[in-house]
């Protein structure tokens, strides 16, 4: 997979180069996890190796509240993991379309964006 390492919680999180929002605050080793305009899609994995699929402007932040058990329903009755895909997006509308589109696959098709690193529609 192509991309960016982000250290969060000390694990390291690949965070595919973006496709078509290209910036200069592009995350790489090193760089904040929290932009001001930029929101990210997530998908976490759980102990029980489920998937959460959610969106946030600070990746540090809402992976820490998903571990403490105040990130949602989901997460708190399935304790995560890891965070195991990030990708970028420049506003909260387009994360909130890409999220609504991704929590609408199958697990399969979500692996595969999981594996791949690439961007799938």
């Amino acid at each position: 997979m192509v991309g960016h390492l982000v250290l969060v919680q000390g694990i390291g999180v690949r965070v595919p180069t973006p496709q078509p929002f290209d910036s200069l605050r592009s995350l790489s080793a090193g760089h904040s996890t929290k932009t001001k305009n930029m929101y990210f899609v997530y998908i976490i994995e759980c102990k029980d190796k489920s998937l959460y699929t959610g969106i946030t402007n600070d990746l540090e932040r809402r992976f820490n509240e998903h571990k403490s058990g105040i990130g949602g329903h989901y997460t708190g009755s399935k304790r995560v993991s890891k965070i195991v895909y990030t990708e970028k997006h420049p506003n909260r509308s387009s994360a909130l379309r890409r999220e609504a589109q991704i929590k609408g696959w199958q697990r399969q098709k979500k692996l595969d964006l999981i594996t791949s690193g690439k961007r799938i529609v």
